[in-house]
């Protein structure tokens, strides 16, 4: 197809275009947009599939957020408890303590401190002692 219309500033006669595009190249244009559309709607499906919770609301979810938060911060405030070992997560307010303690009183305050979280509805420990307490009139363990 010869040139036509009026040449661009910087072009020379041989490589002047059409001016203005016609159709054909704004129809082509729109066309480089439709996969970047496509693209995006994928994005937004994949990142509603993945939404965390689904059986819940938004409410419950950001409150139970909110009582992992208050209750992780209670047990790292806590002298006697190793927060980085006690992990903590919640579900429609009941909260489940896991991990290893070095003494039954560190899994028994560990969960007092847990309960006494406001929004914590009830609390179940999976906390396990590291070490055997060697109370009174407990014998000692006999080497091999």
């Amino acid at each position: 197809m010869p040139p036509t219309g009026p040449a661009r500033a910087g072009e020379s006669g041989s490589d002047r275009t059409r001016w203005p595009p016609n159709e054909e190249i704004m129809f082509r244009q729109r066309d480089r947009r439709r996969p970047r559309k496509a693209l995006l709607a994928m994005i937004t499906l994949i990142a509603v599939g993945c939404a965390p919770h689904l059986d819940e609301t938004l409410k419950e979810y950001y409150d139970d957020v909110s009582i992992t938060t208050r209750v992780k911060a209670a047990i790292a405030g806590e002298g006697l408890l190793s927060y980085l070992s006690i992990s903590v997560e919640t579900f429609k307010g009941v909260v489940l303590l896991s991990g290893f303690v070095d003494s039954e009183h560190q899994r028994k305050r560990a969960i007092e401190v847990a309960k006494s979280v406001p929004g914590v509805k009830e609390v179940k420990a999976l906390l396990v002692v590291k070490y055997l307490e060697m109370g009174p009139g407990t014998p000692a363990p006999r080497s091999p």
